[in-house]
């Protein structure tokens, strides 16, 4: 399966899930929603991996990482400043007196 069928199928499977499937589960432990809806509503406006990767690298980044679990559902970003974690761009500065 290739990245887009798969995350595609991923995001089904989560919107069947949030829509259909939690709001009944929900119901059992509570009778205001509220907190369910604003659980739902925050993980379907997530921005995307790749796109944060791209707004780091905008700000100046040096080198952006991303690393993907669990079928693409949770990332890592780590970025890095410019100047401090490449190799050759750091000026030894010299302290003799």
């Amino acid at each position: 399966m290739c990245g887009g069928r798969s995350a595609s199928l991923l995001s089904g499977v989560l919107w069947v899930w949030l829509e259909l499937v939690m709001p009944h589960v929900a119901r059992c432990f509570t009778r205001d929603d509220k907190a369910y809806r604003y659980l739902s509503a925050s993980i379907r406006a997530t921005v995307p991996p790749q796109r944060v990767a791209n707004m780091l690298r905008d700000c100046g980044a040096a080198r952006v990482d991303v690393t993907r679990y669990t079928f693409g559902t949770a990332a890592r970003i780590i970025a890095h400043k410019p100047g401090v974690c490449e190799v050759g761009l750091i000026t030894p500065v010299d302290h003799a007196v």
